[in-house]
């Protein structure tokens, strides 16, 4: 889901790219694409593991508890593991062989993340907000930037969707990834405060924390393949693009795992900074 952003190929982002012959960097791809096939695969994988396995459980706390954060924010999950990633991947294995079909699952795995940003903003509200009633207007322009971003995919010839849907879909992805940043980091920064002084346990504060940097490094990749998009077009280095976006996707990925699984001697590592928060405080 955008909170674990994808390792994607610039010029097969579904938003489609500049109308401009393809000429792909044949020397460059020889030289490394193999090899980042199969770091941006076993990226994809991660991903599609952790979200999954983070969704169900979420989903499944819900249940116990009644409660709409965490259903919301498994079903976020739950939209980009299992409608997003499988067809991103399986567009990327198709884009040579069957073009059209690629573009087909890529409109399917498109329609998934952005349906994960509606879930995301949603699961945010009633996690950090939940008294609130202002915080309906940001959910409210995610979803309709998500939906006019859908639409224009879905009315358009692959690979030509107007500079208003890819903005739309600019829009639904960064106001979903920014506001969980900005209200996880804010909350991990009270947290931190009363760790200092023995009211919270540092251990909770790390893990918000990390959830944070996580969205942000997700909002860091979309960015970075959108803004390689309209510099390059279809005619993008694709071994450097690849990688920085696989990279971005395995630290998203790791600090997703840690913020929500933390192994136990990292649980003991952010117990440890206990006595240093409250020097530092």
């Amino acid at each position: 889901m955008p909170p674990l952003g994808y390792a994607g190929q610039a010029q097969d982002a579904p938003l489609g790219h500049r109308n401009e012959p393809e000429e792909r960097p044949h020397a460059e791809a020889a030289t490394g694409g193999s090899v980042i096939d199969a770091l941006a695969l076993f990226a994809a994988l991660a991903t599609w593991a952790v979200s999954t396995v983070l969704a169900v459980r979420l989903v499944a706390l819900s249940r116990r508890t009644g409660e709409a954060a965490e259903l919301w924010v498994g079903l976020a999950y739950l939209l980009a593991s299992g409608v997003g990633v499988p067809p991103f991947i399986l567009a990327n294995h198709l884009r040579v062989t069957d073009p059209v079909a690629a573009q087909l699952w890529l409109l399917v795995a498109l329609g998934g993340f952005l349906a994960s940003c509606v879930a995301l903003s949603l699961g945010v509200w009633r996690t950090f907000r939940a008294t609130s009633r202002w915080p309906l207007a940001i959910v409210l322009v995610v979803a309709v930037a998500a939906a006019r971003a859908f639409l224009a995919a879905l009315r358009s010839d692959p690979g030509r969707v107007p500079a208003s849907g890819i903005a739309a879909g600019a829009v639904a992805f960064s106001v979903a990834l920014s506001w969980a940043a900005l209200e996880s980091l804010s909350l991990a920064s009270v947290l931190r405060r009363r760790a200092s002084i023995g009211l919270a346990s540092p251990e909770v504060h790390q893990r918000v924390r990390l959830w944070g940097i996580a969205a942000l490094l997700t909002l860091a990749n979309a960015t970075f393949g959108t803004a390689m998009y309209f510099l390059y077009g279809t005619n993008v280095p694709v071994v450097t693009t690849r990688l920085v976006q696989t990279a971005f996707t395995l630290l998203v990925t790791a600090a997703t795992w840690i913020s929500f699984f933390p192994p136990e001697r990292v649980r003991r590592w952010m117990r440890s900074r206990a006595a240093s928060i409250r020097r530092v405080g």
